[in-house]
């Protein structure tokens, strides 16, 4: 196998994982605010809205950021800068 190909499955596979605990965490979100200090139902809900909401925000504003930095600077770089600041 190309090395190129194994590293794309590598990189699809960890952000698949990513994806995925993101998911699982959402559903539990309102409990956690909850443990934060919100006890207000609907302030519970405002917050666990907002803090749902904030990754598609920040993700709509920095893509365009990020793909225009890619297309100055090389792919191969926004991938390798992508990857080495994940948890």
């Amino acid at each position: 196998m190309e090395a190129w190909k194994r590293n794309l499955y590598v990189i699809w596979a960890a952000e698949l994982v990513a994806i995925a605990g993101f998911s699982v965490v959402m559903p539990f979100l309102p409990y956690y605010v909850q443990e934060l200090g919100i006890t207000e139902l609907h302030q519970v809900e405002l917050w666990s809205g907002a803090l749902l909401a904030a990754q598609a925000v920040t993700m709509c504003i920095f893509a365009p950021i990020w793909g225009s930095l890619a297309d100055r600077y090389g792919r191969k770089l926004m991938v390798e800068r992508r990857c080495s600041a994940a948890p």
